[in-house]
């Protein structure tokens, strides 16, 4: 049974400034992004719900919450019979919890950006209550970091057991992925900086242990880049607490597109962030947006890539390009 639906937020238009080196020719590839639709944030008490899998589903009016739990909204029928089946096995019983997790939310951007502001979005409604996380989550050091720094408890379940809930908080998503709640972003961010930090450090995020979607010339990049007393960070390699003790240091980040300029999220207001882009992408600007919303000026450079796919391309950076670039940071 609900026992209320709350919208804690309005609906509204996030609007955003342009490049601070955008140059005519590149304008399609962000000015669709200038304005955007943010939906109204809300959230309901569901009493006696169950955590089938990765789902939500309330058995008095044998409904599933997929719009809460699932990036796109909806999964098949095939899939809702299968996690359904877990009710002829065995179970167990929690009194309350806290939802916030949906299928992309394991990787790092998307448990940063979509899960830990949904958290945010109950701080002045909702006493602190576990947050209910699939036991894979485990194996991600990040979101037990994360949630043990903002003060969170949190209960691992299994995945082969039906979860029922005696009351069960579900937040909805404060944004379409890609794109955000200024507030709620911003009430982030002031959670994990500390008060009084004059930032002064330039950082570049090095992908050169990874398989793919990494810098061809990283080599010749990162020479030029410490001629400018750039550090060079694989953040992989980090606690999440060194992530943000550095980045609370940092005046500037630069990096290839990827999960590492997440990072901004704990760089102070005014910030300069550059992103590294395949030519001609105009799909992927959520770190532009993200940049935006946080109030720090962005700057591009594109580079020649192997493919399209952003997602798995490799890319070269003309290093006059750079060098120019560098000189109009400075």
């Amino acid at each position: 049974m609900k026992l209320r639906n709350k919208e804690i937020f309005p609906a509204h238009i996030s609007k955003r400034l342009p490049p601070q080196n955008i140059v005519q020719e590149d304008e399609e590839l962000f000015i669709h992004e200038y304005e955007k639709q943010i939906h109204a944030t809300s959230f309901v008490i569901l009493r006696n719900a169950d955590i089938l899998i990765d789902t939500v589903f309330c058995f008095s009016h044998f409904s599933f919450y997929p719009t809460s739990t699932h990036i796109n909204g909806s999964f098949s029928m095939e899939d809702k019979i299968r996690r359904l089946k877990l009710f002829a096995g065995k179970s167990i019983t929690i009194e309350n919890g806290v939802w916030i997790t949906q299928n992309w939310t394991w990787m790092y951007f998307h448990w940063m950006t979509d899960a830990l502001t949904r958290l945010m979005a109950l701080e002045d409604h909702v006493h602190k209550q576990p947050v209910l996380l699939p036991l894979s989550y485990k194996k991600q050091p990040f979101v037990i970091e994360s949630l043990d720094i903002l003060g969170y408890p949190y209960f691992f379940y299994s995945d082969t057991l039906r979860v029922r809930v005696k009351e069960l908080v579900l937040p909805s998503h404060t944004a379409s992925p890609g794109n955000y709640n200024t507030y709620y972003l911003s009430n982030l961010r002031n959670r994990f900086i500390k008060p009084n930090i004059i930032p002064f450090r330039k950082i570049f995020i090095s992908r050169n242990q990874a398989s793919q979607r990494f810098i061809t010339n990283e080599e010749e990049v990162i020479s030029l880049l410490l001629q400018n007393q750039f550090e060079v960070h694989v953040f992989e390699n980090y606690s999440l607490s060194k992530q943000i003790g550095i980045m609370n240091e940092a005046m500037i980040l630069l990096g290839l597109h990827g999960a590492g300029l997440t990072n901004m999220l704990f760089m102070p207001e005014n910030g300069n962030v550059v992103e590294l882009r395949n030519t001609g992408d105009k799909h992927n600007n959520c770190y532009f947006s993200m940049a935006s919303e946080l109030n720090h000026s962005y700057f591009y450079l594109q580079g020649m890539g192997d493919g399209k796919d952003t997602s798995v391309v490799n890319i070269t950076i003309d290093l006059l390009a750079l060098k120019n670039l560098l000189n109009l940071l400075n």
